[in-house]
């Protein structure tokens, strides 16, 4: 969930406000709004969504009751604030917990850390991001229900936290509060992984999707609904360039650009044209090709090569970004707006996109702040994520 962009700066215009003072009516001039970091990465979580500039200093807002957006506040922030740190090279938000890499590799945490999510050694929340144990520089890391994956250096796949349904992939199925032993995959090197509520896929090298964890809707792609504890390739012989592992469905790019999801279906995710569930890999119709794919809690995204956004799924809230009618969506939809996108990331009920220039606009539910723009309001169409004086 995260891509590059222009690094142009947009003019930003001074706000002048006229009040009543001390010694008459004579009006004085409000300071000017901040300008606006580059932004070029973007992450949604459940209820929050964080970003880096780039500077290499990550924002963050939304719910912050775990400490989830590197805060001090235990509510909600309606615009992006900075995170203590950095700089950071890359940036993932799970359900309650965010995890970014600093640029020499190493990981940090924050935000709920109960089942030992943030891998510091130690249960317990953190506002601030902390260091996760171990000497182990990562290249790639995802944040998930309440675990976190990361790719080290050496193409090896490492899982932390919650374990009991066999999310960390070390046949342990038991929870783990630091990287300890590494996914029991041996015979495959992982270019990443991405880890939804309870599982966790990744691609490996040579273009395969390997799965592990929960799979009571398929999610895992194994062809059967039966979980497992260590890795197992999904069904069908294809190859893939990127994978992305939502609440209980995945989704996933060939090497030809054509989008493939399975798992739960209740409400279209999968673009299936129905609302069947599936445990194989089944294409998106459609015909589009894509560069990226995002799925959600109920809904999945995907990025053309023009960048244009197109959505699937539960338009509940207006997820889909399409300005429609609440309701099950089985078919890509263009988003509305006519904006063109460097990246997508697709949320608990809300999606945000990367422009060219460095923007970022959020649409769905904004019930925690979590669209950016200063209110508590949810949005069917994109709207831009910074403080509303804009």
């Amino acid at each position: 969930m995260t891509g590059t962009a222009a690094r142009s700066r947009p003019l930003l215009l001074a706000v002048v406000a006229f009040t009543a003072s001390a010694c008459g009516d004579s009006p004085t001039r409000s300071s000017p709004p901040p300008p606006a970091p580059v932004f070029v990465a973007v992450t949604a979580g459940e209820n929050h969504t964080c970003a880096l500039a780039d500077s290499g200093t990550a924002y963050c807002w939304g719910l912050g009751t775990t400490g989830a957006l590197g805060t001090d506040s235990s509510t909600t922030v309606l615009v992006p604030v900075a995170v203590a740190g950095g700089p950071f090279a890359a940036i993932s938000a799970g359900s309650a917990h965010t995890c970014a890499l600093d640029r020499t590799g190493r990981a940090f945490c924050w935000g709920n850390g109960a089942r030992g999510e943030l891998g510091t050694g130690a249960r317990g929340d953190t506002a601030a991001p902390a260091a996760v144990a171990g000497s182990h520089p990562f290249r790639q890391i995802s944040a998930g229900g309440q675990h976190t994956c990361a790719v080290d250096t050496l193409n090896v796949p490492y899982c932390w936290g919650r374990g009991d349904n066999g999310e960390l992939g070390d046949l342990a199925v038991t929870d783990a509060a630091a990287p300890g032993q590494r996914v029991y995959d041996e015979a495959f090197s992982y270019m990443a992984v991405s880890a939804g509520l309870h599982h966790v896929c990744g691609l490996t090298t040579d273009g395969r999707v390997r799965c592990w964890g929960w799979n009571p809707y398929g999610q895992l792609g194994l062809g059967v609904n039966v979980g497992v504890g260590a890795p197992l390739t999904v069904a069908g012989d294809l190859r893939f360039q990127q994978v992305s592992a939502g609440r209980t469905h995945t989704c996933a790019l060939s090497t030809a650009g054509a989008a493939y999801c399975w798992g739960y279906n209740a409400f279209g995710q999968l673009g299936t044209g129905g609302t069947t569930d599936t445990s194989a890999p089944v294409p998106v119709i459609g015909g589009l090709v894509f560069t990226a794919v995002a799925a959600g809690a109920v809904h999945s995204c995907g990025l053309t090569q023009a960048g244009e956004a197109y959505c699937w799924g539960s338009d509940a809230d207006g997820r889909l970004g399409d300005g429609g009618l609440p309701g099950a969506h089985p078919t890509p939809e263009r988003v509305s707006g006519n904006l063109h996108f460097t990246a997508l990331t697709a949320g608990g009920a809300h999606t945000c996109g990367l422009t060219p220039d460095g923007a970022i606009y959020c649409w769905g539910f904004g019930g925690f702040g979590q669209l950016g723009t200063g209110r508590v309001s949810s949005s069917p169409v994109p709207v831009r994520a910074w403080p509303s004086s804009q």
